[in-house]
Order: structure tokens, then sequence, then C-alpha cells
């Protein structure tokens, strides 16, 4: 009797807890700025792969589609994901290895301390320059 009252409350605990996760998930909206970059470059190059002497490379990388990030003055990246990364970044190619500042929706990808290259997501809603 015993196990069965305990099964119960393991089960009855993992649903409640199931239906909070896509809660946790959903993040919140936050205003970044900083620089556009192309995440590749920068993975193997580090700051090498920023500001204007890298432009032409970042736009043809970025004209391939290849992922976007903006990287901030505190070096957080935030890589971002969504409609404004359709048709291999349209939509965001003007703003290449520009300083900018752009809303939408953050999805940290698994708590403090995972702040890294393509971890922290931002899904653009408005993007200026700076």
């Amino acid at each position: 009797m015993v196990m069965r009252h305990f099964f119960f409350l393991l089960t009855a605990a993992v649903f409640i807890v199931s239906l909070a996760v896509p809660n946790l998930a959903a993040g919140e909206t936050k205003t970044v700025s900083g620089e556009l970059i192309e995440m590749a470059c920068y993975a193997r190059m580090g700051l090498n792969a920023t500001g204007a002497d890298h432009a032409a490379c970042a736009l043809r990388c970025a004209e391939g589609g290849s992922p976007l990030g903006i990287l901030t003055a505190d070096d957080e990246i935030y890589t971002i994901t969504g409609e404004m990364t359709e048709n291999e970044n349209a939509k965001l190619l003007e703003f290449v290895a520009k300083n900018v500042t752009a809303t939408g929706d953050v999805n940290d990808g698994g708590g403090p301390g995972t702040r890294l290259v393509g971890k922290v997501t931002l899904e653009v809603t408005a993007i200026e320059v700076q």
C-alpha cells in the first residue's frame, strides 16, 4: 500500500513539473546592444572576427546563411534565431559588423554559466543601428 501511494505521488509530481517546463523555456523579452557578428568566424578567431576589418568576410558568410549573433560590451553572445534569419539572413545583412540594438525573446539554453557561443539565443523582433 505504501508503495502504491509513493508511486502515485511520484507520478503526480512528474506531471506537475512537466506542465511547468514550457513556461521556463519561453524566456523573457530583452533588449541587447552590441556588434552583429558572424558566429562561425567568431568561434574560430575570437575578437579578430569583429569590426570593420572583418566586415566583408562576415557579410559573405552571412549571405550564405551562417548563423549571426550579437556580441555585447560585456562579452555575452546572443545567437539570433527566428524569422529574422530566414532566407539566409536577408533581413539582417545590412546590419552585419555594425553596432545594433535588438529586441526579442531570450532563451539561455541551460541557466547560469552557459553563456557560450550558441547557447544564448535571441529571437529578434526588432533591430536598428546604434
